[in-house]
């Protein structure tokens, strides 16, 4: 429940850090939207620490929906050495109101079960046993 207008922006912090060691492919979020036009949106960390803003999209629609976001190449994931292993970290969640009206407004939204698709990294078998 927030209070706000278009050009607001509001933040919602995990209690306890989010990370993701495996190659993570998608990212999806289940959300109770109530006709409000705000933007749901992730920002996540790769592993060299650069921050990426990833779009969920818009809540303006009536009752549950599971919103899916793909994990774009230039969210670098790769461990740069071996046996060295680096995550992905899930830093907020943010929510921009879309009202066109000059006075803020009351919003309602949940959110629930935050998840995502992965697999293993890619490892090198090379042996050094000859």
């Amino acid at each position: 429940k927030l209070f706000g207008r278009k050009g607001d922006s509001y933040m919602i912090y995990p209690a306890k850090d989010i990370v993701i060691d495996k190659h993570c492919k998608e990212i999806t979020i289940w959300a109770l939207g109530k006709k409000f036009s705000g933007e749901l949106s992730i920002f996540i960390q790769d592993v060299k620490e650069k921050n990426h803003r990833l779009v969920f999209g818009k809540l303006n629609f009536t009752g549950w929906k599971k919103l899916t976001i793909q994990v774009p190449k230039e969210v670098n994931q790769q461990d740069e050495y071996l046996n060295q292993k680096k995550f992905v970290k899930v830093l907020h969640i943010q929510y921009r109101p879309g009202n066109e009206s000059r006075l803020p407004v009351w919003q309602y939204f949940y959110l629930d079960n935050l998840a995502a698709k992965v697999r293993e990294k890619y490892t090198d078998i090379q042996q050094d046993e000859w």
